[in-house]
């Protein structure tokens, strides 16, 4: 996490293989959700084009207060 963007690196044994860099100011939405339905670690972030990414991430109140911020 910058101050500009959110860039997500995958472990080895996630499906997502490829890096993923969204600009802070398109982000245009964000919600919590249970990884598998079990694990509270999932960030869904939604962009202004209308995609969304979800991530499995540790610490996602700290990004959710952090792009919070940076946004307002």
């Amino acid at each position: 996490m910058t101050e500009k963007s959110l860039s997500f690196r995958a472990h080895a044994l996630n499906v997502q293989s490829e890096p993923l860099d969204i600009p802070v100011r398109d982000i245009v939405g964000m919600r919590k959700f249970r990884t598998l339905g079990i694990f509270a670690n999932g960030l869904a972030v939604t962009t202004i084009s209308g995609d969304e990414h979800r991530l499995t991430i540790g610490k996602r109140g700290a990004f959710l207060e952090a792009i919070t911020r940076l946004n307002a």
